[in-house]
């Protein structure tokens, strides 16, 4: 009888293969993840990217014109501070290239768990310029958002990344109007999952009300690039310096 549970309890043939592919997956994303953290603060190259996806389990985040490489790219470019909704995979790609930039990115999170996640992937690999803030979520008519004091907020920032659909925290018709004040003058927002027509319409009126360009990119992965144009009074006094120098 003892024999008989000591190879009950042993593990299956299966399960043994399971938890070999868990540990070789893992060991790959590993690798992939200390090879982009290597050539930071450069934007990873698309094989290091395709695969931290493939590993991390993300497939369609790897879609070289897709929201996730726009993300890079333009984070590649900005200064100061950056904005993200929600905490996952593309928080610590984020993270890894700004680590030895002048730049900070601030990240929301409604679910306390998923924030300690990242937390712990952010803090594993080295990386100090990211922060994760827990902030709860809640709805109203506009759709779900952020219990979150936006003036509390640092900024300016340069670059924001967020969702288009009502149903998430970070969705931009409720995050935008909430931090107009702290956008950059050229400011650029990336907005993922751009499908709906609401969206578009709204997306498309906060932009022409706010002097702002905008256009939907992505076939695979669609997303929305907003980028903020100085006002006409600002244009005309950047003239006016420019000028002033060309004399001289």
């Amino acid at each position: 009888m003892p024999n008989s549970e000591a190879v009950a309890a042993r593990p299956s043939l299966a399960k043994l293969r399971s938890r070999a592919n868990a540990y070789a997956r893992q060991y790959r994303l590993d690798r992939a993840i200390r090879a982009a953290r290597d050539l930071s603060p450069a934007t990873p190259p698309d094989e290091i990217v395709a695969e931290i996806c493939e590993t991390w389990g993300d497939t369609s985040l790897a879609a070289f014109d897709g929201y996730l490489r726009a993300a890079l790219l333009e984070s590649q470019k900005a200064t100061g501070h950056i904005l993200q909704c929600g905490a996952d995979l593309t928080t610590l790609l984020l993270a890894i290239q700004l680590e030895r930039r002048d730049a900070r990115l601030w990240t929301i999170e409604s679910n306390a768990h998923a924030a300690n996640v990242v937390r712990t992937w952010l803090t594993q690999y080295e990386l100090a310029h990211a922060h994760v803030i827990v902030a709860p979520a809640n709805v109203k008519a506009e759709g779900a958002g952020y219990i979150l004091d936006t003036a509390r907020l640092p900024g300016p920032f340069g670059l924001v990344l967020c969702e288009a659909s009502n149903a998430s925290p970070g969705n931009a018709r409720r995050l935008m109007p909430a931090i107009e004040e702290k956008l950059a003058p050229n400011a650029v927002a990336l907005v993922r999952n751009v499908r709906k027509r609401s969206d578009l319409d709204h997306l498309t009126d906060w932009a022409r009300d706010n002097n702002a360009s905008f256009v939907v990119k992505g076939k695979t992965d669609p997303f929305a690039k907003i980028v903020m144009r100085p006002s006409p009074a600002e244009s005309h006094q950047a003239a006016r310096i420019n000028t002033a120098f060309a004399k001289k």
